[in-house]
């Protein structure tokens, strides 16, 4: 895991990195889903590995390592009292532009449903790529996990 995305927060549940190909997505989201679960968030794996999977697959799919960089990309969940964070990391420079997409394309919502979904998210630009990070509070999804009936 390279260093580059750590900042302590909380209590850094997992942080994995893997190759760019979309084989690699879906470990990393099942890496994911098995750690939320084992530590008591059952209730945050459907709204968090979503986030994560639109995050993970954007960077899988948009970011080109330059020249002299490995193509990998990186997860990191952090616990925090009332919240989960969740940081990916890719070594592609260029931050990631939110578009509007017409209803029959099947791409470009990636950031509109982490928008929509997230507490909070953002971007940070690194001296060797960036990083999306998006929040979610665990009383709210605990709250939504209960109107559902789990």
């Amino acid at each position: 895991m390279t260093t580059a995305i750590r900042h302590q927060v909380g209590t850094v549940l997992m942080e994995a990195s893997t190759g760019t190909d979309l084989a690699s997505v879906r470990y990393l989201r099942h890496q994911m889903t098995a750690v939320l679960i084992s530590d008591g968030l059952a209730d945050m794996v459907d709204a968090a590995t979503l986030l994560a999977a639109e995050l993970l697959t954007n960077a899988a799919t948009h970011a080109h390592a330059p020249d002299g960089f490995d193509p990998c990309i990186c997860l990191r969940v952090c616990r925090e009292s009332q919240h989960l964070l969740v940081e990916v990391f890719d070594p592609d420079p260029l931050l990631p532009r939110p578009r509007q997409s017409d209803a029959d394309e099947e791409h470009g919502r990636g950031l509109a449903i982490v928008e929509a979904l997230a507490e909070d998210w953002g971007e940070r630009s690194l001296a060797k790529g960036k990083v999306i990070w998006f929040v979610l509070s665990l009383a709210a999804c605990r709250a939504s996990a209960c109107e559902k009936g789990t």
